[in-house]
């Protein structure tokens, strides 16, 4: 799959940590296509292997009935004990999030844990940082297949990596900041952006 090969480029690239913030298969793909299951496998186990200390942490998405959907036990396994948590947050009354609940935000507490940070709780720092720019999944398969070691270094190099959605339509959520670089100010950012910030308050211990 184009996710496993994406996740083996970035691990290229020797990052400290890879958060992946999309909806990963409930259950085996080979019935799609022989060697998908095994492609994207490899490369949760290239991003776990990579950096001890960091490694990898999935995502579990919420579905329509408020629950959770289920990750194929496989990949769960392949991203190692605790690399998987809840991509939720707690919804203020204008549909915003800035919150940071330990209870429901299980996504940030698993990378909290796989970076020794304190388990987080309060608000999110939307003051730090400036708009945040992205790295199409495209261009990391077409460097990687071009055998470009130096530009994934260059990209992906002790950084914490966020692979998400910046789709126009797809999973976005109101933030009190518009931090989509690449967007107008006035429109609805990635959802993804939600767990990037939390990521930059953890580093910087600057949760209210």
């Amino acid at each position: 799959s184009e996710l496993g090969a994406a996740l083996g480029a970035i691990a290229k690239g020797r990052p400290r940590l890879v958060a992946v913030d999309v909806v990963l298969p409930e259950r085996a793909m080979n019935a799609f296509g022989t060697g998908l299951d095994i492609a994207l496998l490899k490369g949760i186990v290239s991003a776990r292997s990579v950096n001890p200390a960091g490694g990898i942490v999935l995502a579990l998405q919420p579905d329509a009935a408020g629950g959770l959907r289920p990750i194929y036990p496989p990949y769960v396994a392949a991203a190692g004990q605790q690399g998987v948590g809840a991509a939720a947050f707690r919804i203020e009354v204008d549909g915003a999030v800035r919150f940071v609940d330990p209870d429901i935000s299980t996504f940030t507490s698993a990378i909290a844990r796989r970076l020794e940070r304190p388990t987080p709780a309060g608000y999110i720092d939307y003051t730090r940082g400036d708009g945040f720019h992205y790295v199409p999944l495209i261009e990391v398969l077409q460097r990687a297949r071009a055998d470009d070691p130096g530009w994934l270094v260059q990209q992906f190099a002790d950084k914490i990596i966020v692979v998400g959605s910046v789709l126009p339509l797809l999973d976005r959520r109101q933030q009190p900041v518009a931090l989509a670089a690449w967007e107008p100010g006035h429109v609805e950012p990635p959802a993804t952006l939600i767990h990037a910030q939390a990521i930059r308050t953890l580093l910087a211990g600057t949760f209210i």
